[in-house]
């Protein structure tokens, strides 16, 4: 009997993908933190539009806007535990949508205009709090957009997911699109850029030379045989 001890995640995660699904966390947090910390003092663009002024701000879409952390999670644990070249591609693509975006929060960094919350309502409260956690930078292309999407096609794609699911995925997604609008987080050039992005790094991933450095570094039942042949 195998009497060693394992976390929490070691039952939701199959062997062997735990590390991936860290070190992918941790490119996300190294490309959006340390962006915004290399990029603090230089000047920001804006590319608001009257479509963009004409956009209301609605509090209460802050639950979406949240919501869709779980969305990543639950995404994440499902395509994994389906089907692993599923679930690798799906991370491998957002690597590879979070270095396509690290060059355009060098580059070009973005801000925004966001209204002032009210003190009214617990959705008030929640918005005042986002803006304090979040500063308007880091924008353009729009990484809640890019993974969200990136969630969609690796339901989509991968085998077993019912239909419900994968039209579910879709309608939510969709709805976390309009809620980065609706909080005031984006305008709609960054919901295109992180749908754009999203969508090239995964037909990318779809190619198995691009692929091949993921599961060089991650996929160890892979090198076993590569070394056997």
């Amino acid at each position: 009997m195998d009497k060693r001890k394992t976390g929490p995640l070691r039952h939701l995660l199959p062997r062997g993908t735990l590390l991936p699904v860290i070190c992918t966390l941790g490119l996300q947090l190294l490309v959006y933190d340390g962006a915004k910390l290399l990029m603090m003092k230089a000047p920001h663009y804006t590319f608001e539009t009257a479509w963009d002024m004409a956009i209301p701000f609605l509090p209460w879409t802050i639950v979406i806007y949240i919501g869709t952390f779980l969305y990543w999670a639950v995404t994440t644990v499902v395509v994994l535990r389906r089907d692993r070249d599923s679930g690798f591609r799906f991370l491998w693509a957002h690597c590879l949508s979070l270095l396509m975006a690290l060059v355009f929060f060098l580059l070009l960094p973005t801000t925004n205009t966001r209204p002032t919350p009210g003190k009214d309502t617990l959705w008030d409260w929640g918005m005042g709090l986002l803006y304090a956690l979040d500063t308007p930078d880091n924008l353009f292309p729009s990484l809640h957009c890019e993974l969200s999407w990136l969630c969609y096609l690796a339901l989509k794609k991968t085998p077993g997911i019912p239909r419900w699911g994968k039209v579910s995925a879709l309608v939510f997604t969709l709805l976390v699109f309009v809620s980065t609008l609706t909080t005031k987080q984006h305008i709609l050039i960054d919901v295109v850029g992180g749908w754009v992005i999203g969508e090239i790094s995964f037909l990318l991933c779809g190619n198995p030379k691009v692929m091949a450095p993921f599961y060089r570094i991650f996929d160890r039942s892979t090198n076993r045989r590569d070394s056997a042949n």
